[in-house]
């Protein structure tokens, strides 16, 4: 908890910023549910935040799979240039074009530095060390889809919600699978996957 604090506090400043913006086009684009707007900080920034903390010490370069309105992808950025700066590389994929302009303003008001792809994840083949997602589809098509992202060493870490044991007995065997408990949402986790040996 004592690491999580930190990096809030070191990235409180620029995920306020974020927040600003985000609500802006928010009044042009559907980019988060517009009951949640009250509670964006736990709902949305704390939920995405968590994730920092669990990325593999090893890892240099992540991809964000569906990040739309910047979740978890763009808050990790942000966390990540505020902090320590152990990623050099964020990958932020978002298949609406008018979400990726939404990103691209934000990476260029905060001086974030992504790249972001304008495309669907099963037309990429660019292998990275972390994969992460929320709320994009099943853990097992996730896996399907990002097959050409992934090496044996890549980790993934999806944001997923109480109904998730359902998505897990479809994944094959072969699959080192983790759930975590969220710090934020009760009933809600954190599946760390890896392929086994």
């Amino acid at each position: 908890m004592k690491q999580e604090n930190e990096i809030l506090e070191k990235s409180k400043q620029k995920l306020e910023n974020f927040v600003e913006i985000l609500l802006e086009w928010q009044k042009k684009i559907n980019l988060i549910s517009n009951s949640t707007i009250k509670d964006v900080w736990d709902r949305h920034i704390l939920d995405s935040l968590q994730l920092y903390s669990l990325l593999p010490g090893s890892a240099s370069s992540l991809m964000d799979v569906g990040t739309g309105g910047g979740f978890p992808g763009m808050v990790l950025a942000i966390a990540n240039s505020c902090c320590f700066n152990k990623l050099n590389k964020i990958v932020l994929v978002e298949s609406q074009l008018k979400k990726c302009l939404f990103l691209e303003e934000v990476s260029k008001k905060l001086s974030i530095p992504v790249i972001i792809r304008n495309k669907r994840v099963e037309e990429i083949e660019e292998v990275v060390d972390v994969i992460t997602s929320r709320g994009v589809t099943s853990c097992s098509d996730l896996l399907k889809k990002t097959i050409g992202c992934r090496s044996k060493e890549t980790v993934c870490l999806f944001l997923k919600g109480e109904n998730v044991d359902d998505e897990l007995k479809e994944i094959r065997p072969f699959y080192y699978i983790e759930k975590i408990k969220s710090q934020t949402k009760e009933g809600s986790f954190i599946i760390r996957i890896k392929e086994e040996g």
